[in-house]
């Protein structure tokens, strides 16, 4: 048996399964685990916004590491004969090395890594290219005008990310401003986090905001060039974090968290989390006074800033981190935990989109105050069910971002096609909005059957004539379920299948799949009539809208933004 541990390492369909068994056996040991790492920080920033304490598993590797280990120890209780594991981390490398040693012959843990001089390049143009950015969009921000921006003292200042397409139409709080007036609205301001704008771009989108019709209010007009200093001197100051010994089942886990810190992977999370943290004091500074501010909160290393800061220099104000998405069971950062809030790196409140995942978000932080507010992303799932279409079946296939990932699975279709015994199935694939569908048909080994259709339509109207959703995990798999459209997850033969159906659904509108037999027999199961059965779907996703999608209306809307 040869086991590729690298994060982007393929583990194969069934070590895959068991890497999510032991991902839900650990998730409580490893909070207790960053706890113990934490001792000593407690109220040290450049700690919190470091990667280990992060618990996000899309941006620090240490989780994944954790599920390792426990995977190869309970491979070596159970006597498995491994040939070699491949690692990416030497920290990883040696812990892996002790828990053979006591093996006659235990296997070849092979390391693959870029060469030493790479490696270090690499992170020396991470410590000198991320100040560089954000001075050069400082600059971009400065050189710009735009309309003239007061802060009225009842303002209400909120967080959320732009991106070059995403001025206008806002995806975080959509349609929030038609249900206030027009006076209420002037005391809204958005505080743009810009993301995945290009540099030659940058100037052109800092125009577009500053004379928007929306009230944007840019950091750069607050922050001073000894704040991006203090950022950048992170980097430095990182080095000398003292970190707590910590130990995962008898594990010391230090030099994972330590390789991770050195490696620089987050520090541009890390100096934008210190400019918010440095932003809240300048605005202080300015004698501003909100009555609210609402962190677009997911947990990541940025928000601990924004919330340190603002908890410090704003205590009298509302404070709320608004959670406006559906959780993944191993997104672990969405649950906030009793030792972030005793650092005050979280808000003191947060608001979720539906009544279920008020227990949710308190997993590990019982005394949470948490409310909710409008899902303001998914009002669309309110929509009216539509009648099932009739003669072929429809499959609606929503693709990921990633064009590779993409290819991947209408492979995996193609092949459950030609094991289905009914060829009277339509596919729909409906590609991400930053893909297109001639990008995948050129990666494509092989030209798609008639029965296989790139829909041109929006998700939307799709969901509306199809059967079943197939996707990987993507976002839109509660939005077809609330409509009533069962969907089929296409499980992860890569590691931790990550996805967002809360374990309380029926089983009757979702499953997990990992080959194409399995998700060829889920398909017929799908087209057996019971569960074509249109009433029974409509009174499931009902169920569903109400327990995890609050309605956006006046009264919600004006409730969330405390105008009553």
């Amino acid at each position: 048996m040869i086991i590729d541990l690298r994060v982007s390492g393929k583990l194969g369909v069934e070590l895959s399964k068991r890497m999510n068994s032991v991902a839900d056996e650990i998730r409580s040991p490893f909070h207790t685990l960053i706890e113990e790492l934490s001792r000593g920080n407690e109220n040290n920033l450049d700690w919190w916004v470091s990667g280990p304490p992060s618990r996000n598993p899309h941006s620090s590797p240490l989780f994944h590491y954790c599920c390792c280990i426990q995977l190869i120890r309970s491979l070596i209780s159970e006597g498995k004969n491994i040939e070699s594991i491949i690692v990416d981390s030497l920290a990883l490398q040696k812990i892996l090395k002790r828990l053979f040693s006591e093996s006659k012959q235990g296997p070849e843990i092979k390391i693959i890594q870029e060469p030493f001089f790479y490696k270090w390049t690499r992170i020396f143009k991470r410590a000198l290219i991320s100040p560089l950015i954000f001075f050069y969009s400082h600059c971009c921000a400065k050189t710009v005008s735009g309309k003239n921006i007061k802060i009225p003292e009842s303002a209400i200042l909120i967080d959320r990310f732009v991106q070059e397409s995403m001025i206008d139409d806002d995806p975080y709080y959509s349609g929030m401003l038609d249900y206030i007036d027009e006076e209420d609205r002037k005391k809204v301001f958005f505080i743009p986090a810009f993301y995945k704008i290009p540099p030659h771009k940058l100037r052109a989108t800092y125009s577009a905001v500053r004379n928007n019709w929306k009230n944007y209010l840019l950091k750069e007009d607050f922050l001073k060039i000894r704040d991006y200093f203090f950022a950048w001197l992170y980097v430095i100051r990182s080095n000398f974090l003292k970190i707590s010994p910590a130990y995962f089942f008898g594990i010391d886990i230090r030099p994972l968290a330590k390789e991770e810190i050195r490696s620089l992977n987050s520090v541009g999370q890390s100096m934008t989390a210190l400019l918010n943290y440095r932003f809240s004091y300048r605005l202080r500074e300015k004698k501003a006074a909100p009555k609210l501010v609402i962190n677009w909160f997911e947990n990541q290393i940025v928000d601990k800033g924004w919330n340190a800061g603002f908890r410090k220099n704003f205590p009298e104000a509302g404070q709320i981190g608004f959670m406006g998405f559906l959780f993944q069971r191993y997104y672990l950062c969405l649950f906030p935990t009793s030792f972030e809030e005793a650092s005050k790196v979280i808000p003191p409140k947060v608001n979720v989109i539906g009544k279920k995942l008020i227990e949710t978000v308190k997993e590990w932080h019982p005394e949470l105050k948490a409310d909710i507010a409008p899902a303001f992303r998914y009002q669309h799932v309110w929509n009216q069910n539509k009648k099932e279409t009739q003669g072929e079946f429809a499959i609606l296939a929503a693709l990921p971002l990633y064009i590779d990932q993409a290819v991947e699975i209408i492979e995996q279709l193609l092949d459950m096609y030609e094991i289905l015994p009914d060829k009277n199935t339509r596919f729909l694939l409906k590609t991400h909005p930053t893909c297109s569908a001639d990008e995948i048909k050129e990666k494509l080994p092989v030209n798609l059957p008639e029965a296989f259709h790139f829909a041109d339509r929006s998700f939307d109207d799709c969901l509306g004539i199809s059967h079943i959703l197939i996707s990987s995990g993507s976002g839109v798999l509660m939005e077809s379920i609330a409509r009533g459209v069962p969907v089929i997850i296409i499980g992860s033969a890569n590691g931790l299948t990550h996805h967002t159906v809360p374990e309380d659904v029926d089983p009757l509108l979702w499953q997990i799949c990992y080959t194409a037999e399995e998700l060829a027999e889920s398909v017929k199961i799908c087209q057996n009539k019971k569960f074509n059965d249109l009433e029974q779907k409509i009174r499931l996703a009902e169920k569903v809208r109400k327990d995890y999608f609050n309605p956006v209306d006046k009264k919600n809307v004006r409730e969330f933004l405390q105008l009553d």
